[in-house]
């Protein structure tokens, strides 16, 4: 077996040795997760299974594919031993404790998959009262049934039972790899389903990262395949990924088309061109190179161009500080990649999300895991002058010790150097430039609660423009999507090593340390007697206080989950999955407490549904009950993660704007107004809402006065002939 070793791997005689002993590995086959682990003409096929083959020819592993039930019973064989490799199992930190995970061989995206006569879902929170098809095993069944109580969750043993119910109206979402659900639709002939967007759930990844998980005591197995997986050439990478994943085309539910409005068409025709500011420098998403824009944001640019039938012109900067000032001066007339933030929000409007990634801390290698930024806050921490970060992170922390800094690699730098003690920006761009650059001396040591939400943002004074892209984005389908991260998040690999020179100084090296050796084994071997007496004495010791923790640290998880699911039952409206009036009275001590002390600004606004009583009179309540939760959807989507909106009651709501004084409100309450203004129900039924606003004074203690300052001015909008904002500087 050792002949048919690539000479390419350098294997230790351990592993050698492993090989020798082991002459057949053991790997689970998903029969039902086409088209990356299946069962099909007798012989287990897919991404996973040719990648594993690919990875034996290099390391001289022989595998044999045992089939599984379901993914469950497969999970269980590699914890119980009776397999030695696992694909695509989560290295969560349950499943850390029976397997060893190798580098990524593949990232790809979980969908929202809803019939196609069905509205678009965007979120998680859209999930809420319906019900959602999940398959066992997943970890996503144990985030639903600890923190989502509202899904009701239905569990199947395989996609294609899950995909079928779906079609034929037994559950009304099914939530799985967007790669898979293609594959089954279009196998299948399955017509009247569509994808939808990542449910992004808070606790959870938005996409499927594919590893190699094997058997925790088997070190060697894990090596040997760490080391295969770095020799697969890039061109057999590319191979498979087109056999497998790109193949997966022409389905009939693929958004391909930008239906425009003969209004948007206009505007496009008579606008001839439109002027772009990127960041100059922010790999892998985008940078300015040559006067090129290239990165993920480039390859979606030229998608929108193609699209839409019109250039999309570079305007160069050399700073995000400059691209941010041309796009208020209105020298360009969008930004490729940008978060919502209040001030940004006074000069440009932003689509929904089109990327989504999660917010890290770098730090030097040794620093222990950090769980939260208010561990932190005290510490000198970079942030990219002009990044959305710095807006949030002061708004939500006003003590925080943030050092600005001109560019990632500059913050990378200051932290290697000592300067600042963490470099805080989106998970992929740390990555790209720790691997490339600081491989040896920086890591990623936190990950936060905040996450990276990049849109499109187009300017203010062009309303048309934004829904034009906002339709843009709608149209890239989850294939393209892939081709794009694919194309730029890439797996590192070492460069080759001369090994003969590295040889020929080990053996001088080694004669050197022979003698050095003889007398520190001396040495070593009566430091081991004296050990070896201490670590008896200590060892009961340890052990009973590890089981005393171990059961307090169980006992308050029980404790922490009741309380969390009673806290969760009692602020949720029911109806809407919006909070609730008591959550409100919570919510609101902390942020005026937060507003008083960081000298900040926070706005209220009480929103009532116009002609409600004569809805539900025309209509009946169950179509009023349909407006309630249209208004709630069209809210939530158009307000920041740091605002709060409630169901006060009956055909009433409240929105609490954080750090957001009345003038920008204003902006954004007019924004909701026209949106709720252009709905339609059921083809005919149009509704509007009218609208009170009011700004915190310092000299207030409680939301009180603010609720009845706001309701007062709903009062002179609705009587002022409805569908308006009412409102005075406070």
């Amino acid at each position: 077996m050792i002949s048919s070793i690539n000479a390419s791997i350098l294997l230790t005689d351990k592993e050698k040795e492993f090989i020798e002993n082991h002459p057949i590995i053991k790997v689970g086959n998903d029969k039902f997760w086409p088209p990356f682990d299946f069962y099909e003409d007798n012989q287990a096929k897919g991404f996973s299974v040719d990648y594993l083959k690919e990875l034996g020819t290099i390391s001289g592993l022989k595998f044999e594919f045992i089939q599984g039930e379901s993914w469950e019973a497969l999970t269980n064989k590699l914890k119980t031993k009776k397999l030695d490799i696992l694909t695509a199992l989560e290295p969560t930190l349950k499943n850390k404790k029976f397997a060893l995970f190798s580098d990524d061989i593949l990232v790809t995206f979980e969908s929202m998959i809803t019939q196609k006569k069905y509205s678009n879902l965007n979120s998680y929170r859209d999930l809420y009262g319906k019900k959602v098809g999940i398959i066992k095993g997943y970890d996503l069944e144990n985030e639903i049934k600890e923190n989502h109580k509202q899904i009701d969750m239905v569990l199947f043993d395989t996609p294609l039972e899950a995909i079928h119910a779906l079609s034929d109206g037994r559950i009304d979402v099914f939530i799985e790899n967007s790669s898979v659900a293609l594959y089954l639709m279009n196998k299948h002939f399955i017509s009247n389903l569509k994808l939808n967007a990542s449910p992004k759930f808070p606790n959870l990844d938005d996409g499927d990262i594919i590893k190699v998980a094997s058997r925790i005591d088997y070190p060697e197995l894990h090596s040997i395949i760490q080391k295969a997986i770095k020799l697969i050439p890039d061109d057999k990478k590319i191979y498979l990924h087109k056999k497998w994943i790109s193949s997966i085309n022409n389905l009939p539910n693929k958004t391909t088309i930008i239906a425009l409005t003969k209004e948007e068409k206009e505007y496009l025709k008579n606008k001839k061109v439109i002027k772009m500011c990127v960041d100059p420098n922010w790999m892998p998403f985008e940078r300015i190179k040559n006067s090129k824009h290239i990165g993920l944001a480039s390859d979606y640019i030229k998608l929108f161009s193609k699209k839409l039938n019109i250039p999309i012109e570079l305007v160069a900067t050399s700073s995000w500080s400059e691209s941010l000032q041309k796009a208020k001066s209105r020298e360009c007339d969008i930004l490729s990649l940008a978060s919502n933030t209040p001030l940004r929000s006074e000069y440009m409007d932003f689509t929904s999300p089109y990327m989504v990634t999660p917010i890290v801390v770098a730090t030097k290698i040794g620093i222990p895991f950090i769980d939260s930024i208010e561990s932190i806050k005290e510490k000198k921490l970079g942030v990219v002058k002009g990044y959305s970060f710095n807006e949030i992170l002061r708004g939500k922390y006003p003590n925080i010790n943030l050092v600005e800094v001109d560019s990632t690699k500059d913050g990378l730098n200051k932290v290697e150097s000592g300067k600042i003690f963490g470099y805080i920006d989106n998970s992929i761009v740390i990555n790209d430039e720790i691997q490339k650059n600081y491989v040896s001396t920086l890591a990623v040591s936190g990950k936060f609660i905040y996450k990276s939400e990049l849109s499109i943002a187009t300017r203010n004074d062009e309303v048309i423009l934004n829904n034009i892209f906002q339709k843009a984005i709608d149209s890239i389908d989850y294939v393209d999507k892939q081709k794009i991260l694919s194309k730029w998040v890439k797996i590192s690999y070492a460069s080759k090593v001369d090994y003969t020179l590295v040889w020929q100084i080990l053996c001088i090296v080694s004669m050197i340390w022979i003698f050095n050796i003889y007398r520190q084994n001396l040495l070593k071997k009566q430091n081991q007697e004296l050990e070896t007496i201490v670590n008896e004495k200590t060892k009961d010791l340890h052990n009973l206080n590890k089981d005393l923790e171990q059961k307090v640290k169980q006992r308050t998880l029980e404790l922490e989950k009741l309380n969390k699911e009673l806290t969760n039952l009692s602020n949720i409206d029911p109806l809407t999955g919006a909070y609730n009036r008591r959550y409100l009275y919570t919510v609101s001590k902390d942020l005026i407490a937060l507003t008083k002390r960081g000298n900040q600004h926070l706005s209220l606004a009480m929103i009532d549904i116009d002609d409600f009583k004569k809805i539900n009179d025309t209509y009946g309540h169950s179509i009023g009950d349909e407006v309630i939760k249209t208004i709630v959807n069209k809210i939530s989507k158009n307000i920041r993660a740091s605002d709060t909106l409630v169901r006060f009651g009956g055909e009433e709501f409240v929105i609490l704007l954080n750090n957001t004084n009345l003038h920008q409100s204003m902006i954004i309450l007019e924004k909701i107004r026209k949106i709720i203004e252009q709905c339609i129900l059921k083809e005919s039924i149009r509704f509007t809402i009218s609208i009170g606003a009011s700004e915190f004074m310092d000299n207030e203690n409680n939301i009180e006065k603010l609720i009845k300052r706001a309701d007062e001015w709903l009062y002179i909008a609705k009587n002022s002939g409805k569908n308006r904002i009412g409102n005075k500087v406070a």
